[in-house]
């Protein structure tokens, strides 16, 4: 399909097509006109600026007044002069396919550019170097070098750098499957372009973000990327976006299987390529086009547009076939070019080599005599402490031997231990999950729900915890002390004595339950009588059916509710369950009563999402910032709130460590 590398391609075919019929052999004095008597390094720029300019139409003329540019750099030992010209040469050899010799001149570019610190240019050439990479299908090497460039420029605010890097990263990683990786740079990209107010800059990467939400199957938010994209292309008066606009929309509506919408969407789109004489666009639409009335079994319009695609197909590759002999003449110019260079070079230098070559046999005679006087005296003194090193290694050698053989040993014991606390692990967390109740049960008593459960370690200190009794739905979360099997063994004692006594209280209430949990939880620690503190954080809703009435009660925990578009947020005491604070003695918790009249969303969740470090500076996601991003996502779907929730956590995190067990339950009510 139409992405950027295929407009690098078309670009570049049209640049190549239009050089087939410009003038060549334009004197220097009418593209350089440098003033009278200037400095050689005035010139080497006034050469780069020409070579610059003539690079698109007339590549061979370009590349001489590089060279020259290039020569007069070394009189003047003008560095940045240097840096430019030699860019220069790297791009007309890599848009002839030159690819090894395209990176030899960048390569000596970032010499010169990291010996100045000129973040600029070696940001640029990083860049240019990563091109190359991608060029010839090297996507890992092409990513560490955008990202090299994409780190100066940041560091140096080149937004320009930034962008150019960004883009082409999100490009990549989308090529490689890494859908997150490709999103994150996309919309990082997208962020830059609005703020600097580049249209054409964010229509890119709206198609970018577009173009993962389609393969990540989410089709509604790529139908609004998509036509925010030809919001712009309208607006800019692009017919070639808006083209790409349509067939991007046509590709959505196939994936759902909407084929009359998807028609139309491709007729609109070859409507403009038509009118734009586009026809790579044409080739494409036609094809998309017989495919989408095959699907409506529209059998005679398919086979129309698929005759249409086969003869454009043949005009197209004629097409390239031409551009491809064209681009071979112009390498075959400009190697017997460089042969001429070579051959002028060579015959200059000939007279010095020969001046100054009797001197220099004389003086390296003399030298041979001295060093094989000097290195004969070496050997000698050598061969003395070889011997006694020689003694010295095979004593060490020994040594190593042993101190090796002890190590590989102990590797295999640490390695077999470890092995043993991972399967434990792993089979305690299997035990967890069987206990814990399925995310499913909750959909017996509700329109919808979801339950997001990230533990940090294999196996989790929350827990959540359901139960039915009297006409009522108990709903609990809680957050143990500590984390791993510390957390496990404790949120496990809190699951058992919560279903003890939800059958021991005949009309139990959510500030009942806490209090009853608190008491039981002293007597089970022991912790009258020791200094254990461990304990819970825990919330508790009760929801009658029939009446739409939900109690709430926290320990230390709060809940959220979103309803008629506003989240409010309902605050449990501040004693938790258990420790310190749960010793007080007749310790009470405060029951609330809130009248469901409307459609509403209720959110269960622990303080791991809020406590996550992550981000451009390392620092905690924070409350208010969650609790904006559930009011945000609360008009959605409560499966599709799931996934929002494990996108902009996974983004908040990054390559950061986990630093605790997160849980958020939401419940439609």
């Amino acid at each position: 399909m139409y992405n950027f590398t295929n407009i690098i391609k078309s670009l570049l075919i049209l640049v190549l097509t239009h050089f087939a019929y410009c003038a060549t052999g334009v004197s220097d004095s009418s593209i350089v006109n440098f003033p009278k008597n200037a400095p050689d390094s005035i010139k080497a720029n006034y050469y780069i600026k020409a070579a610059n300019n003539l690079k698109g139409n007339s590549p061979q003329e370009a590349y001489e007044f590089a060279l020259k540019a290039l020569k007069l750099t070394e009189t003047s030992n003008s560095l940045t002069s240097y840096i430019d010209a030699q860019n220069i040469i790297g791009s007309i050899k890599h848009d002839l396919g030159e690819f090894n010799n395209a990176l030899e001149s960048y390569i000596k570019a970032l010499e010169k550019a990291e010996l100045l610190h000129d973040n600029y240019r070696i940001s640029a050439t990083l860049n240019y170097i990563g091109i190359v990479y991608l060029s010839i299908n090297e996507k890992q090497q092409a990513i560490s070098y955008f990202k090299q460039s994409l780190s100066i420029a940041e560091n140096t605010k080149y937004n320009n750098q930034i962008l150019n890097n960004l883009y082409k990263l999100g490009v990549i990683y989308e090529s490689l499957d890494s859908l997150s990786l490709a999103y994150k740079y996309y919309k990082r990209s997208l962020l830059i372009e609005e703020e600097m107010k580049n249209k054409e800059g964010m229509f890119y990467s709206l198609m970018g973000i577009g173009s993962i939400s389609t393969k990540k199957e989410n089709f509604y938010q790529a139908y609004i990327i998509y036509n925010r994209a030809l919001q712009i292309a309208n607006e800019t008066e692009v017919l070639a976006y808006q083209s790409l606009c349509y067939s991007k929309l046509g590709d959505l509506m196939r994936e759902q299987k909407e084929y009359v919408k998807a028609r139309d969407f491709y007729l609109k789109a070859l409507t403009i390529a038509d009118s734009l004489d586009f026809n790579k666009e044409r080739k494409d639409c036609y094809f998309n086009l017989a495919k989408t009335n095959e699907s409506l079994e529209f059998y005679n319009d398919a086979y129309y547009y698929l005759g249409r695609y086969v003869d454009i197909k043949d005009t197209l590759f004629s097409q390239e076939a031409s551009v491809r002999n064209l681009r071979m003449q112009i390498r075959f110019d400009l190697k017997n070019k460089e042969k001429e260079i070579e051959f002028l070079k060579q015959k200059e230098q000939q007279n010095n080599i020969t001046r100054n070559f009797l001197i220099i046999g004389f003086v390296l005679i003399l030298l041979v005599a001295f060093l094989l006087f000097y290195l004969n005296r070496i050997k000698q003194h050598s061969n003395k402490l070889l011997k006694e090193q020689n003694r010295e290694i095979e004593q060490q050698k020994e040594e190593i031997g042993t101190n090796l053989e002890q190590l590989a040993a102990t590797n295999t014991e640490l390695a077999a231990k470890n092995q043993q606390i991972t399967d434990s692990l792993v089979y305690a967390s299997t035990i967890q999950e069987t206990i814990l109740p399925h995310s499913n049960i909750f959909k017996n008593y509700f329109k919808d729900s979801f339950v997001f459960f990230k533990p940090r370690d294999i196996v989790s200190g929350d827990f959540y915890w359901i139960n039915y009794r009297k006409g009522n739905v108990f709903i609990a979360l809680a957050d143990c002390t500590g984390h791993g099997v510390a957390g496990a063994f404790m949120s496990m004692i809190g699951y058992t004595l919560l279903n003890s006594i939800i059958e021991e209280i005949s009309d139990p209430s959510p500030a009942l339950i806490l209090e009853k949990l608190n008491i039981k939880i002293l007597e089970t620690m022991h912790q009258h009588d020791s200094s254990h503190d461990d304990g819970m954080d825990i919330a508790i809703c009760s929801y009658n059916l029939k009446n739409r009435i939900l109690e709430y009660s926290g320990a230390n925990q709060n809940i959220a509710i979103a309803q008629n578009g506003k989240l409010k947020v309902y605050n449990g005491d501040i004693s938790s369950i258990g420790g310190t604070f749960g010793k007080k003695e007749n310790q009470n918790f405060t029951n609330y009563n809130i009248e469901i009249t409307t459609e509403a969303t209720v959110y269960l969740y622990s303080d791991g999402f809020q406590d996550q470090f992550g981000g451009s500076n390392n620092q905690k996601y924070m409350s208010e910032q969650f609790l904006s991003l559930l009011n945000n996502i609360s008009q959605f779907p409560l499966q599709q709130q799931n996934d929002m929730l494990n996108l902009a956590f996974n983004d908040w995190k990054g390559t950061h460590k986990h630093t605790d067990d997160v849980l958020v339950i939401g419940l439609k009510f």
